[in-house]
Order: C-alpha cells, then structure tokens, then sequence
C-alpha cells in the first residue's frame, strides 16, 4: 500500500491547520493609510483618498466617516446682509465584515475616498455662493458632505439674495434679510440642521451650521450670530476626538462661535474689515466654515470647510 506523504510530498501537517489545506482560515491581516495603533487595537488614518487593503483572512472592523464640511456664507458690504455658517460633513460610525476577497473587485482593496471641504462665498472674479462639501466613503458607507452657508450676494445696485442655506450631512444656517428665515436640513443619522437667521432687519443675524451631535444655533437677533452646532465625539483615532462642528453665524454686533469639532468662527465684527473673513473649518475634522463678515464698503468672504477623515480599527486580541 502507497504511503499517504506520496500524495501530499510538498505539505506538512502544520499545514492543514494554518488555512493552506483544509477548511481553516489564516489570520486576519489589513493595512492602510497612517498607522496609529495601540497595544489594543490596530487603527489606521486616512487623511487623504487611498485603499485599505485586508492582505489576509476575514475580520470585523469598526469604521469612522466623515464627510467634508460646507463653506460659509458671504456678503457685500452692509451691516443689514447677514451671511451664515456652513454646516458639518455628514458623520457615520459602524462595524462591518472585510475580507481579503471583498471589496469592489473581490481582491481585498477598499477604495477609501476622502471629502474635501467647500469653498467659502466670496467675491475674487465677482459673486460667488459658498459651497457644499463632497462626501467621504469607505466601501458602502457614504458620509454626505457638509450644506453651504446661506449669503447675501446682492449689492445696492442688484437684486437677488441667495439666502437658503444648503442641505447636506449637517445643514448649513440661514442668512437673514428683513424676511427670510431658512436654514438648511440634515440628513437624518450623519448630522443636523442649521439654524436659522432672525429676520429683523434692525439688525437681525444670521444662523450657525449644523454639527453631527446638534442643530446651528438660531440668530436671536440685535444684531448676534447664531453658533455652530456641536459635532460628535469618536474614539476611532485611539482618543476621543469631536468631529463635524458646524461653522458660525455672522451678525454686525457678535460674531457665532465655531462648533466643538473643527467648525469656524465666523469674521468678528469689531476687526478692520480685511479681517472680517470667516475662520476656516479645521481639516480632517470635517468642520464648516464660519460665516465672513458684512461690514462697511469692503466685503469679506466666508471660511471654507474643512476636510473628512476615515478610520479603521479592530482589535487586536
């Protein structure tokens, strides 16, 4: 009778049971992006767009998403046109299976894609309304980006206030002139509305963005901008950071503080008016940016928002 090794001559039986034979799995195994792990877990930062890539075996991870965040908003030069704060990127936190067989093309890569933040309202080469901040993924998870701030884009010879502020993963605050009164929606689960403008004109203010954990502040009028809404707290990174702030509201007696999560302040009002630009949101925290003052003939344009952030971590026992 044959020897049984005259069949299997290139294997060991170490080998059945590492998961080169037989129905057992070999250990899991990923990488990507920056390596700040701890002696608990294994993380990785992803500041920028790449892949994470599972070289082996199948896991469960915990990932963090967020989106970038919205620009603020910006106006000519008055005190009555208020502008408003951008609203935070959208944020998302969950646990998913990953595999060295998953991904789009089944071999392992998870494109990873991070948002960038929106440009603030400003005025170089003419009028110009804020923008929203693009998403940030990771596999199926899509983190929408932050709703620009609503502006004031008209001056005394125009018409044609673009007041809204837009919809996006926290919504951006609404900008205030005489009437208006609109803040800018959320999407339900990634973040909140921003808040809206006072429409007194004697003088109103403007509302501050959305943040993942809470709504923009409502202006409350006489002149004050609305702040920021709270972002939300993660322990992905190895510590616990707030993320998706949303940026303040501009009124020509206060200025609206930004977010805690990386949301901008908006322009302050007692500064020379060159310096009465809103604060950028803070990058890789998804922060949106503060609303640009409004104040005597020069106008100031709106912070821009600050980029996402993905993070993956799992543990390492």
């Amino acid at each position: 009778m044959p020897e049984i090794k005259r069949y299997f001559a290139s294997t060991q039986v170490s080998d059945w049971t590492s998961g080169s034979f037989g129905a057992a799995t070999s250990a899991f195994s990923a990488s990507g992006g920056s390596d700040n792990s701890t002696p608990t877990n294994y993380i990785y930062i992803f500041n920028s767009s790449a892949n994470f890539t599972v070289a082996s075996g199948t896991g469960k991870v915990d990932v963090l998403v967020v989106g970038g965040g919205g620009g603020g908003g910006a106006a000519p030069g008055t005190s009555y046109h208020t502008t408003a704060g951008g609203g935070g990127g959208g944020m998302l936190e969950t646990t998913i299976d990953v595999s060295s067989d998953g991904g789009p093309a089944g071999n392992g890569v998870y494109p990873v894609v991070i948002g960038g933040g929106g440009a603030g309202g400003g005025y170089p080469g003419g009028l110009a309304v804020a923008a929203k901040g693009t998403v940030s993924s990771f596999d199926k998870m899509d983190a929408i980006g932050g709703g620009y701030g609503g502006s004031y884009l008209a001056t005394p010879s125009q018409s044609g206030p673009t007041l809204m502020g837009g919809a996006g993963g926290s919504g951006g605050g609404g900008a205030n002139y005489r009437t208006y009164v609109n803040k800018g929606t959320g999407v339900t689960g990634q973040g909140n509305p921003g808040g809206n403008g006072n429409p007194s004109n004697s003088p109103g203010g403007s509302g501050g963005g959305g943040g993942a954990g809470a709504a923009g502040s409502d202006s409350p009028g006489g002149g004050n901008g609305g702040a920021g809404g709270a972002g939300d707290a993660s322990p992905y990174s190895g510590a616990s950071v707030v993320y998706a702030g949303g940026g303040g509201g501009w009124g020509p007696s206060s200025a609206g503080a930004g977010g805690p999560g990386g949301g901008g302040a908006a322009g302050n009002p007692s500064s020379p008016y060159a310096e009465m630009g809103g604060t950028d949101g803070t990058a890789n925290r998804g922060g949106g940016g503060g609303a640009g003052g409004a104040g005597g003939t020069i106008p100031d344009g709106g912070g821009s928002g600050g980029s996402g952030i993905v993070i993956v971590r799992w543990s390492k026992s």
